[in-house]
């Protein structure tokens, strides 16, 4: 079974701090690319696991790094057989 590790940030896009993007989705582009940068490597080398941004916004949106509803409907499928 593999590992996965998530990170998940919750923002408004009408905020002051993301005032500078053009749309929702550049924001979260952005935010996904920023969580990766900081985390992706070492998950991969060192913990041996796979990582996925979670970026969602306090409107309802997600972005397009957030799992579907299918992939986590597999994931919790395998939790509940271990």
């Amino acid at each position: 079974m593999e590992r996965a590790f998530f990170d998940v940030r919750v923002s408004h896009p009408g905020a002051l701090t993301n005032s500078g993007y053009a749309t929702p989705v550049e924001m979260y582009l952005a935010q996904e690319k920023l969580k990766m940068t900081k985390y992706n490597h070492r998950v991969i080398q060192i913990e041996k696991a796979t990582f996925a941004p979670l970026c969602f916004s306090t409107t309802g949106g997600m972005g397009g790094g957030t799992p579907s509803n299918d992939v986590r409907q597999d994931t919790s499928q395998a939790h509940d057989q271990n």
